[in-house]
C-alpha cells in the first residue's frame, strides 16, 4: 500500500475495472485494500510530477503492532470488518486500487464493534481543545448530547484528513414507490399546533451492532408497521454521496446511505381512520388504473384557502392528500409525491411551499390524538 505524501500521479484503471484515467493528488491512499486483504492491483500508476510515497506493508503492519495489544486489536478488527464489506458486495464498479468506495474509513469504523466505536470517539473528542463544546457545538448541552447520540451507537466520529472532527451517520432509507410511480416522502411532523417540515425519504439512523438487515427490519416494524406487509424489497442502493452541516450539532456530518428500493403491493389490505378535516378541498380523480385500498394511517386535508397563497403553477397542494402515521412518540406526516414533485419541495422555493402548506392545515387535533 502506498500513501501519497507529495506530489500527483495519474492512474489507469485496467479493463477488469474500466473507467478513464485519475489523478491521484497527494494525502490520498493508492492500493490501501492490500493492507487489510489479499489484492491483486487492477490498474497502473505514473507519476505526473515528482512525487514522495510512504510505502507501507501487511508485514510492517503486523510486527509494529506485537508492540501494543490495544492497537493490535483494533487493526485486527478493523482488517477483518473491511474483508467482510468487501467480500460480501456486489459493488465490484466502485473497487480500484485508488478507492474502495464501499469500505472506505468511515465505512469501515461504522461496522465496527459497538465498542470499539465509542472508545475511538471518545478518543477523537479527547483530542479537542477545551473551547470545542461552546465554540463549535454552542453549548455543555449539546456537547452532552452528541455524546449520547455516540454512547447509543448512532453516529461515528473521527478526524478526517483536514484534523477535523467529523460526524458520520448511517441511514436507513426507505424508497417506496405506489403504482402510479409516486413515491413516499415524509413531509415533516405535527407538534400538536401546525406542520414542522422536515422533508425526506423515511427512514432511520442505523445503530451500531445491527446488521443492515435487522435494522431495516425493525424500521419497518416500528415506524411502517401499519403498511410493512405490503412492503415488497426490489434491491439495495449505496449511496456515500451526502454530506452538510448538521443543524443539530453545527459540524461537518457525512451521511452513509443505504436505500432500500421497494413498492406497496396493491392488493394488500391496509386499515385506515379518517381525521376529520376542516373545510377540504375537492381532490384530483384517481389516476387510470385500478385505485389502491387507501394507505394506513391517518389523512389530514388541506383547507380550502390553503392553496390559493402558494405556487399553484409549480405545486398545487389541493392535490395531494397527506396522512400521518404515530412513529417514536410523535406523529410523522407524508405525502405521495411524483419525483419532480420532490426535487421541487428540496428547492428553495419549493422549501418556502412546503412550511406555508404544512403551516396552514387544519386538522381535528381530538381525532388525532
Amino acid at each position: 500500500s502506498f500513501f501519497v505524501v507529495s506530489g500527483r500521479l495519474k492512474y489507469t484503471p485496467g479493463p477488469v475495472v474500466g473507467g478513464d484515467p485519475i489523478v491521484v493528488e497527494s494525502k490520498t491512499w493508492l492500493c490501501e485494500a492490500a493492507m487489510w486483504t489479499s489484492w491483486v492491483h487492477v490498474g497502473t500508476a505514473e507519476a505526473i510530477v515528482p512525487c514522495k510515497l510512504l510505502v507501507l506493508s501487511s508485514e510492517g503492519i503486523q510486527k509494529a503492532m506485537r508492540h501494543s495489544p490495544l492497537i493490535a486489536e483494533l487493526t485486527q478488527q478493523y482488517a477483518r470488518t473491511f474483508h467482510e464489506i468487501v467480500t460480501s458486495s456486489d459493488d465490484r464498479a466502485g473497487v480500484s486500487d485508488v478507492a474502495v468506495r464501499i469500505a472506505g474509513h468511515a465505512e469501515v469504523l461504522c461496522s465496527l464493534q459497538p465498542e470499539i466505536q465509542q472508545m475511538i470517539g471518545h478518543a477523537t473528542l479527547a483530542e479537542q481543545p477545551s473551547t470545542f463544546a461552546s465554540h463549535m457545538l454552542g453549548s455543555r448541552k449539546t456537547f452532552e448530547q452528541l455524546e449520547v447520540e455516540l454512547r447509543k451507537g448512532r453516529c461515528v466520529l473521527l478526524q478526517n484528513e483536514d484534523g477535523r472532527v467529523e460526524r458520520v451517520v448511517r441511514l436507513i432509507v426507505l424508497r417506496l414507490r405506489r403504482f402510479d410511480r409516486r413515491i413516499l416522502v415524509h413531509l415533516g411532523s405535527w407538534d400538536g399546533k401546525k406542520g414542522q417540515p422536515d422533508l425526506k425519504l423515511p427512514g432511520c439512523k442505523h445503530t451500531a451492532g445491527e446488521t443492515v438487515q435487522e435494522c431495516f427490519k425493525n424500521f419497518l416494524k416500528n415506524d411502517m408497521g401499519a403498511i410493512c406487509d405490503g412492503i415488497k424489497l426490489k434491491r439495495m442502493e449505496y449511496d456515500p454521496t451526502t454530506a452538510d452541516v448538521s443543524g443539530s450539532y453545527n459540524m461537518h456530518t457525512r451521511y452513509l446511505r443505504m436505500i432500500h428500493h421497494a413498492t406497496l403491493e396493491e392488493e394488500v389490505h391496509i386499515p385506515f381512520e379518517a381525521v376529520r378535516a376542516v373545510d377540504t378541498a375537492p381532490l384530483t380523480a384517481t389516476p387510470r388504473g385500478p385505485r389502491p385500498k387507501l394507505l394506513a394511517g391517518h389523512e389530514l386535508r388541506l383547507n380550502s384557502g390553503a392553496s390559493g397563497s402558494l405556487s399553484p403553477d409549480a405545486f398545487d397542494v389541493s392535490k395531494h392528500r397527506v396522512f400521518y402515521m404515530r412513529q417514536g412518540g410523535g406523529v410523522s406526516l407524508y405525502s405521495w409525491l411524483s419525483i419532480d414533485e420532490y426535487q421541487f419541495l428540496k428547492g428553495a422555493l419549493g422549501g418556502r411551499v412546503l412550511q406555508q402548506w404544512l403551516a396552514e392545515m387544519k386538522v381535528d387535533l381530538a381525532a388525532m390524538y
